[in-house]
């Protein structure tokens, strides 16, 4: 039988495999300057989240921590390992809060990234800001908002509604009142 490939000879399987591992073994050469194996602590220092010193301005923290989960998020940080990364994060008078929530917590339990949120906000964020949030999630409406606006806004608003943050049913609820 002919040689379909004309007079190119034919190369056995495994000088392919060691071409892919020459290929390999030069690009982690390459690579070597480079960590393969970075904290999740490492990464989000890398996309410039900022350290929180401060707890007087409600916006600011609310913003650093929307900053924080987005990042956690964008970088796929399992769950479980929110609280623990997020507060790395947390330096000067707010690192005081941290150091008494763990303090009464016992050493043995682990804290949710709900629960840790959850205290978070009930803490920096003030009883008459947290108030001012949540009416404006209850009042909110779709007016001439487009689906994407709308979803973007309610999401943003919910997630500073005690009653719906952990309860998709209840967002479902009020979304449906809030659409036109």
């Amino acid at each position: 039988m002919a040689n379909p490939g004309g007079n190119v000879p034919q190369q056995p399987c495994s000088s392919i495999i060691g071409g892919i591992q020459q290929f390999t073994s030069a690009l982690m050469n390459v690579l070597s300057g480079h960590r393969l194996n970075w904290t999740y602590i490492e990464i989000v220092r890398s996309h410039e989240v900022t350290e929180l010193k401060s707890v007087g301005n409600c916006e600011e923290v609310k913003q650093w921590l929307e900053k924080m989960e987005d990042t956690l998020e964008a970088i796929k940080c399992p769950l479980n390992e929110w609280a623990n990364t997020v507060t790395f994060f947390i330096k000067g008078d707010a690192r005081s809060w941290w150091k008494s929530m763990k303090e009464s917590c016992p050493p043995s339990s682990w804290m949710t990234w709900s629960a840790f949120r959850k205290c978070f906000i009930t803490y920096f964020l003030s009883p008459s800001y947290r108030l001012r949030k949540r009416h404006e999630y209850l009042e909110f409406r779709q007016g001439d908002l487009s689906i994407t606006e709308f979803d973007s806004t309610f999401r943003r608003l919910a997630k500073y509604h005690d009653g719906t943050y952990d309860n998709p049913q209840a967002q479902i609820d009020q979304a449906m009142l809030a659409l036109n």
